[in-house]
């Protein structure tokens, strides 16, 4: 397999440092396109936000930083980027401000 088919292979289920960079680099590429994005929403101080397909954390660090006194959630469906957005915002996930999980939107959920 060669290294760009490793690359590709890592976007679609990030793992180990590998994963990470490919979750940082994802999360530089997207940077312009999620702060475009979060700027349409009506975000207030003191909102509660969810992020689906939190990726490395910096849509939740966006998030934190515009809504100060707010609940940010973030899950993903990849343990690395779960991994990866907690160590990224490990001050707001210390305090409670910020949670990650990991999780799947296609799952459903039954009483």
């Amino acid at each position: 397999m060669t290294l760009f088919q490793r690359f590709i292979v890592q976007a679609k289920n990030p793992r180990g440092f590998i994963g990470s960079l490919m979750l940082r680099i994802l999360n530089m590429e997207h940077s312009g396109m999620n702060t475009w994005r979060m700027k349409q929403e009506a975000i207030n101080d003191g909102n509660l936000v969810l992020i689906v397909g939190c990726g490395g954390g910096k849509p939740l660090q966006f998030l934190s930083n515009i809504n100060p006194s707010g609940k940010i959630y973030g899950i993903d469906f990849f343990v690395q980027a779960v991994k990866d957005s907690i160590k990224t915002n490990q001050m707001d996930v210390a305090n409670g401000k910020v949670i990650v999980t990991k999780a799947s939107v296609s799952s459903s959920y039954t009483d």
